[in-house]
């Protein structure tokens, strides 16, 4: 009986060591993939990087995210030009470049290139692509694709003709105030309550014409001018002048995400303040349309509902602009 135990002992003692070493050997045989010091081993590593690098003015850590055959000052001259073409017409949107080794396949029929982001140029919307070089046992990378850099020095030229120092005072451009241009400064604090202003004699003499023609028409003097032009309006047309003027300017990548995010809060603002102006509009004609001798239950009833109508316009516009900013508003939609 001891033999026995004994035999089935040593049984099990020689299986867990044939099985640990198997194990070893399966994990010997499968290393894990060198880890790139630049960042390379995605396309999304590969893109924040070479900003990093380039905006530092690190041009020669920056070419080396470049598939290209120049070299020294050739490669980074080429990769200051791509800087310039993405800082001024890509939009950086972090979540859409992918972070996996392998990219998004955005590409079935080549999966060793990725796109990365698309500009507006005067032919047509150009793809920014990386693609992965094999390096052997060194791993695989991701860099911008030769195909891109080949069109980057005449996209640079077309950028350069409209940049804000073509068009405004150097100084404008170069100098500083807490750390912003001062172009930024003059267009917050004069052309933009200047478009305000003038948006405003725009509704005056609109309101003034449409009241005459009203006048008319009903043949009664005593009608007054109506308000053509409301304040949200003017604010929302202003929303939609600084996101045309973003999209046709040079401005660098910070400044248009900051432009285009307070045209957005702009936008959602004004459309909040609208509907609310709405609610308001809508209830006075539920009360002309009651006549005087309503009940004061079915008043408080109109006026319940559009202080309802007006808190639920505040809630979807906050919504939207959680949303908007990239946050996941799933769960407070269900619980609304």
């Amino acid at each position: 009986m001891l033999n026995v135990r004994s035999r089935s002992v040593a049984f099990l003692f020689l299986n867990g060591l044939i099985c640990g070493a198997a194990w070893a050997q399966a994990g010997k045989s499968a290393p894990a993939p060198p880890v790139d010091s630049l960042g390379r081993s995605t396309p999304r590593g590969t893109v924040l990087r070479f900003f990093g690098a380039a905006r530092k003015g690190d041009l020669d850590t920056a070419a080396s995210y470049l598939n290209t055959r120049k070299k020294g000052e050739n490669a980074a001259k080429l990769a200051d030009q791509l800087f310039v073409v993405l800082d001024r017409r890509f939009t950086l949107d972090v979540s859409h470049i992918s972070d996996r080794p392998e990219g998004s396949l955005a590409y079935p029929g080549d999966p060793t290139r990725d796109l990365v982001g698309t500009i507006a140029t005067q032919s047509g919307n150009f793809d920014i692509q990386v693609e992965r070089i094999d390096r052997g046992t060194a791993g695989a990378i991701w860099l911008f694709s030769s195909k891109t850099l080949a069109s980057i020095p005449d996209i640079y030229t077309e950028v350069n003709e409209i940049a804000p120092g073509t068009v405004l005072p150097q100084w404008m451009v170069t100098a500083e105030f807490l750390g912003i241009p001062l172009f930024h400064w003059f267009a917050v604090l004069v052309c933009l309550p200047l478009l305000y202003f003038v948006s405003g004699l725009l509704n005056l003499g609109v309101s003034a014409l449409a009241g005459m023609v009203r006048r008319i028409l009903r043949k009664r003097h005593d009608l007054p001018n109506p308000e053509c032009l409301p304040r949200p309006v003017r604010f929302l047309l202003l929303a939609l002048l600084i996101r045309w003027a973003v999209s046709v300017s040079t401005l660098s990548l910070l400044a248009r995400l900051l432009w285009s995010t307070g045209a957005t809060i702009l936008t959602i603002a004004s459309l909040v303040w609208l509907a609310i102006r709405t609610n308001g509009w809508l209830e006075r004609r539920a009360r002309t349309q009651l006549g005087r001798g309503s009940r004061s239950g079915a008043i408080s009833v109109l006026r319940f509902g559009r202080r309802l109508a007006d808190v639920f316009a505040v809630i979807v516009g906050v919504l939207v602009a959680l949303h908007v900013r990239g946050v996941n508003v799933a769960t407070a939609v269900a619980g609304l």
